[in-house]
């Protein structure tokens, strides 16, 4: 199997710290928080490799993914970030993002976070799977500056209780 979905483990450390993100990915975590994507990646390591998930591409880390504590119980940050190889992948990892939901929204009832208005990629995927999005009263959604004040950012939720109901109906 070329694509594998494994907890981080210590033996990974450096080919996640190193990890050479897609072009989108790297300026909305800089665009989000104002640090060099790679510093965001050490403290991540540092702080949250605990529910750190690593998406493995013929045997090499390709991607991470997980959720850390929100600031209300039961809340959870979410993030995915990966590597150009994600579009040769991109099919298999839409089969895995159910199972992936289902697995997350065990220990969370709310997974949220912010996504780039610029990265029309996460968006859309964003949108294929579920997510809700703050809206204006028109439908639109609202726009956040975070650190890069040129940047909007849209707040997105994965809710559980909608996903167990979408899991039920398959």
């Amino acid at each position: 199997m070329k694509v594998e979905i494994v907890p981080f483990e210590k033996k990974y450390y450096n080919e996640v710290r190193d990890l050479k993100l897609k072009e989108d990915d790297k300026k909305e975590v800089e665009a989000s928080n104002g640090l060099p994507f790679r510093r965001t990646m050490i403290r991540t390591l540092n702080t949250y490799s605990d529910t750190m998930y690593l998406i493995l591409y013929n045997g090499t880390v390709s991607g991470i993914f997980g959720v850390v504590p929100g600031r209300i119980k039961g809340q959870g940050t979410g993030y995915l970030l990966t590597d150009d190889r994600m579009e040769e992948y991109q099919w298999d990892m839409g089969k895995y993002s159910r199972d992936v939901f289902r697995h997350l929204l065990d220990s969370w009832w709310r997974i949220s976070n912010y996504v780039s208005s610029h990265h029309m990629v996460s968006v859309k995927w964003l949108m294929h799977f579920g997510a809700h999005f703050e809206t204006h009263t028109d439908g639109q959604p609202k726009g956040y500056l975070l650190h890069d004040k040129e940047v909007p950012f849209y707040k997105f939720e994965f809710r559980k209780e909608d996903y167990y109901d979408v899991f039920k109906q398959e």
